[in-house]
This record gives structure tokens, sequence and C-alpha cells, in this order.
């Protein structure tokens, strides 16, 4: 497998007509957390099935400052339903195949990296196929 000095920007171009859509907003679990945690408010990007399953394309999540992308895949998990994420993980815990995340147009295929990564808030795009999708 070769490295991608690059990153892909596949999702940005395939997409494109669907990013400037209404953004839904989830307020923090509770304004304690919101007082005593800094957090982070994530503009997510769905793509593929997910799509189609919500009437918004882009939701924003407040999520805590030190969020990963496995903290975006678990609020989607319980947003959207176990049924919808069930071929999401492969048995050693990593990113399916039919599951692509980027943040700010990166690939990151980590579930522990984390969403911050500079001044402002992240961009993360998160495309789930099904089988029939992938082609």
């Amino acid at each position: 497998m070769s490295f991608i000095e690059d990153y892909d920007r596949s999702a940005e171009i395939w997409y494109a007509k669907y990013r400037e859509r209404g953004a839904e907003t989830t307020p923090p679990a509770s304004a304690s957390d919101a007082v005593s945690e800094p957090s982070l408010a994530v503009r997510v990007e769905l793509f593929g099935i997910l799509a189609t399953s919500t009437s918004n394309r882009a939701l924003t999540l407040q999520l805590p400052a030190k969020a990963s992308v496995g903290d975006v895949i678990a609020n989607l998990r319980a947003r959207f339903g176990e049924e919808l994420f069930e071929h999401v993980y492969k048995a050693q815990g990593a990113l399916n195949g039919c599951c692509r995340v980027f943040i700010d147009g990166c690939p990151a295929d980590d579930l522990e990296a984390p969403l911050a990564r500079g001044a402002g808030s992240p961009t993360v795009e998160v495309i789930l196929l099904t089988p029939a999708e992938g082609g």
C-alpha cells in the first residue's frame, strides 16, 4: 500500500453540491458539561447511506475539545441507530473499508485520531457506503 502525500479530495469533489445544505446543531449533553470542559463545535458532513438517512446532510456536534474520530462515530451511531453502523468496524476495532472519514479533507483512518488539528473548528466528512454502493 503506497502512502499518499496529498489528502484525498474525492469526497469533496463528488459531494460538493450537498455542502451548502442546512446544518443541524446538537447542544452539549448538559449545561454543566459545557461549563466544566472545553468543547469543540465539529461540523459533520454526511455522505452515502448516512446522507439518505436524514433530512440534513450536515450537522454540528458539540464534543469535548479532545474528541477523536471514534467520538464522532459513536455520536452518529447513537443518533442514527445500531443497525446502520453494524458494518463500520472490522473485528480488530478499526474502521471497515465501507466507512471513510476525513478531517478537514485529510483521510483519518485511526479511531483515536484527534479532531482538533489547529485553530478553528474542524469539518469532518463521514462516508458510509453499503456493499451495493461500493461497486
